[in-house]
């Protein structure tokens, strides 16, 4: 979970504090930081899925970062029907 003001997470949001809710599928932690990786099974192409889940990539990226201290060094979405990972944040 995060509170964030919302202008900080969507274009046009005031000063309210809101919640955001949500679930990383996987995290790795390295000494110097950390990477997020969201699966998404869907028939979209690959540049379809980016545009449509990057902007909650970078919401994950920037809750662990909040929770773990570090920095996050990249987002990612794994396709499952292209068996493919998607760097979306870096």
């Amino acid at each position: 979970m995060l509170y964030a003001p919302a202008a900080e997470l969507f274009p046009g949001g005031g000063t309210e504090e809101i919640l955001v809710q949500g679930k990383i599928d996987l995290l790795f932690v390295y000494e110097d930081g950390a990477e997020v990786v969201d699966y998404k099974l869907s028939r979209l192409s690959e540049a379809e899925l980016s545009a449509k889940y990057r902007r909650q990539v970078e919401i994950y990226c920037r809750a662990a970062e909040k929770c773990l201290k570090m920095p996050v060094l990249a987002g990612y979405l794994y396709h499952f029907g292209l068996n493919r990972l998607i760097c979306v944040k870096n």
